[in-house]
């Protein structure tokens, strides 16, 4: 199967997330993440392009006999003992406060404005190697080779920020190897999970122009970070899994003043699409942040489209699953509830006879 508008929505959910949390594995780790028969893409996907920088990790995967080629950018970073960490969260995720024009398509995107750190991310993804190869190419030169260029045969995929920046390396791959060529948008698909919001209502309309009204924004009904950093959105956060758990004051402060710096320099922020959203639950952690984190895990994501938990830092040798429950015994007739009283009453008399 492929990635496609007419492809069964599980697919485009349980795949396209599986792929997107096995971004977040180490490099070394990818090719047996993406071989592992268990989870969603069956290990059929190879690994054919990777490339990784301080700051971001991108790879390309395809599925042989398939004309379609997957680019999978990574989320942000977990561990704070780590650079990369760093540069996600404080460069990319939260410096939306200032927004800068979209560096591509300018004749075509309405004046479209992007946060200055999604502007970051891009030059970071655009401007990467592939490690793999002795060529090193970049993603364009790869693609440029590799790709025909027909209906849906570059498949772009991100949770989290990874989603945030999929939404601007697409248009962008479509500015600089779709125009020149004269083929359709529809070459190129993006899919993103869990994504935050990338640019302004002009960068929304630019895209959703582009892709079909950009149909596969999936995300989370609970989940806080789609719905930074509109305002509606901060106002929506401020509010979220009520009754409980509340927002901590520290969180509130902050969201608060953020809706504040935007409101003041009119930077309102705008998702591309309906977005397909389906519905959380509330787990009522004790914790807010905790909550959050929950909501936006990748593994809450993969078990909310029904698709197999991907392990870290490799897959286990045998698919884990959870236990069988004891098979319950078939119900007893009443013509064997009394041989069994009978076998009782036996037994009895012959442990009284012989003492025991």
């Amino acid at each position: 199967m492929r990635f496609g508008l007419l492809t069964p929505g599980d697919y485009n959910q349980q795949v396209g997330m599986t792929l997107a949390e096995i971004a977040y594995a180490d490099p070394t780790y990818i090719s047996a993440q993406l071989a592992y028969p268990h989870y969603a893409g069956k290990g059929v996907y190879k690994l054919r392009w990777l490339g990784v920088t301080e700051g971001n990790q991108m790879y390309v995967c395809k599925a042989p006999g398939i004309d379609q080629w997957v680019v999978v950018i990574r989320g942000s970073a977990t561990d704070p003992l780590t650079e990369a960490f760093w540069i996600d969260w404080f460069e990319q995720d939260l410096t939306a406060l200032i927004q800068v024009p979209l560096p591509f398509g300018q004749d075509y995107n309405g004046g479209a404005a992007i946060a200055w750190g999604t502007e970051q991310g891009l030059y970071d993804l655009i401007g990467m190697r592939d490690v793999l190869s002795p060529a090193q190419l970049t993603l364009e030169q790869f693609l440029e080779q590799n790709a025909s260029f027909e209906t849906g045969s570059i498949v772009v995929i991100g949770h989290s920020l990874g989603g945030c920046l999929a939404s601007v390396l697409t248009p962008y791959l479509y500015e600089s190897l779709g125009r020149p060529r004269g083929v359709s948008p529809d070459c190129f698909l993006p899919i993103t999970f869990a994504a935050p919001t990338a640019g302004d209502a002009n960068f929304a309309a630019y895209v959703e122009g582009l892709f079909w009204g950009y149909p596969f924004r999936f995300e989370n009904s609970q989940d806080v970070i789609p719905h930074a950093w509109s305002l509606n959105g901060l106002n929506w956060i401020l509010g979220s899994f009520d009754p409980s758990p509340q927002i901590s004051w520290f969180f509130y402060s902050l969201v608060d003043a953020i809706w504040e710096w935007l409101y003041q320099y009119q930077y309102d922020y705008t998702q591309p699409g309906p977005g397909v959203i389906t519905t959380g639950e509330v787990q009522e952690y004790y914790w807010w942040f905790e909550e959050a984190g929950f909501q936006h895990s990748g593994e809450t994501y993969l078990g909310m489209y029904g698709a197999p938990t991907v392990h870290f830092p490799l897959p286990p040798k045998s698919p884990q699953t959870l236990p069988l429950p004891r098979p319950r015994p078939p119900e007893l007739t009443q013509a064997q509830l009394q041989q069994r009283a009978a076998a009782r009453k036996v037994w009895r008399a012959t442990s009284q006879r012989f003492g025991s």
